[in-house]
């Protein structure tokens, strides 16, 4: 066996993105996200300069770093994962400001200018 093709020339290696490595994934990720896991999750974005993260139904959570997109959780978020998100970050009434916001879209959508109006104004008087 000839000895010049056993050799790997590091020319030929391709280094990882030191973003890659800086970023890896979310060390601390459970099995369920939690309302009391959201302020260590958005801290260890803000540590690895996220500009954006992304957090859907049936994805995993996405950071985007220097243009970069990130998956940073080994599994996708489900519908529980996403209420407890929502009720730290918006508190307890998070589920019932999403529907109404829905309605308000929905509304919109459809022309119903009237109408719109009508529960905006009941809406704001709510909250």
């Amino acid at each position: 066996m000839d000895d010049s093709t056993s050799t790997i020339d590091p020319a030929d290696l391709v280094l990882a993105d030191e973003n890659q490595i800086r970023i890896a994934g979310w060390p601390d990720e459970p099995l369920r996200v939690q309302e009391d896991h959201v302020d260590g999750l958005l801290l260890w974005c803000a540590l690895r300069k996220a500009t954006d993260i992304s957090i859907q139904s049936d994805r995993p959570i996405i950071i985007e770093v220097d243009g970069t997109l990130y998956p940073i959780t080994r599994r996708a978020m489900d519908s529980a994962d996403i209420t407890n998100v929502l009720m730290k970050i918006y508190g307890p009434d998070a589920l019932a400001k999403l529907l109404l916001a829905r309605i308000l879209i929905f509304l919109m959508k459809f022309g119903l200018s009237d109408l719109f109006a009508i529960v905006s104004e009941q809406i704001s008087q709510l909250f």
